[in-house]
């Protein structure tokens, strides 16, 4: 039986703000009247599809899943203010002079992933389940901007076993271990590895704007990798009395 599957989403954002304060008023009396202009934008794009396989053959049981999806932000905001506009004015013309400088930035982070997986389980006592996961980032160096992470499990849930059947006091037994491997970009500017400069007043010359370097690039910058193990045991007393014991290991 083959299942599939597709979720679409779009997020648009648009602001903007105005502040005003006319020079007859307190706030506004020291500049001769303020005005400040901004607008902020953001589009968000997202696709998950999946197709899904299952079937049995007798006690054994299969299911096979495959995944892509795709997610792309993009975010900008600008920003001007002047001073000495007229009374009841709050409109800036070329006679407003300046009271911060103008600013504004752009951004676009763009994430994709394709997953496979295979569960299989026999007879609902034994369970095994592999994955491969192939993630991209625009965040990193254009060097290692993917990477390929593994999932590898296995369960024996003894509950289902005969020599369990007729237990009234251990009512439930499961024992259970994990190895694999995952990524993290969480903490990571969108322009990390990007050789940047940056536009301010130090950096002028004769009165015309200047750039100066900001943050050297790094083409090799890559996912975080976070390899980890875990055994446990989930049992159940009495039906009543619940009990789960993990020992895990992580290593960054």
């Amino acid at each position: 039986k083959f299942t599939l599957s597709s979720y679409n989403k779009l997020q648009h954002y648009n602001g903007k703000t105005i502040r005003y304060y006319d020079r007859r008023t307190k706030q506004g009396g020291a500049n001769e009247g303020e005005l400040y202009n901004g607008t902020s934008s953001s589009q968000r794009y997202l696709t998950s599809n999946r197709i899904r396989y299952n079937d049995n053959f007798g006690a054994n049981n299969i299911a096979v899943l495959g995944v892509a999806e795709a997610e792309t932000t993009i975010s900008d905001w600008t920003s001007t203010s002047g001073k000495g506009l007229p009374p009841g004015r709050d409109v800036m013309s070329v006679a407003t002079n300046v009271l911060l400088s103008p600013g504004g930035s752009k951004e676009q982070v763009s994430f994709r992933k394709y997953l496979a997986q295979v569960d299989y389980n026999y007879d609902n006592k034994y369970f095994l389940v592999g994955s491969l996961v192939n993630e991209f980032s625009s965040k990193f160096g254009r060097d290692n901007s993917t990477a390929n992470f593994y999932q590898l499990g296995a369960s024996w849930n003894i509950t289902n076993e005969e020599f369990m059947r007729d237990n009234s006091t251990l009512t439930y037994a499961k024992l259970r271990a994990s190895h694999g491997t995952v990524g993290n970009a969480d903490g990571i500017s969108n322009f990390a590895s990007l050789g940047l400069y940056s536009i301010t007043q130090e950096a002028s010359y004769s009165g015309l704007p200047g750039a100066a370097p900001y943050q050297k690039g790094n083409s090799n910058l890559s996912w975080e990798k976070i390899k980890s193990t875990n055994l446990g045991v989930d049992v159940t007393l009495w039906n009543r009395i619940q009990l789960s014991v993990d020992i895990y290991e992580k290593k960054a």
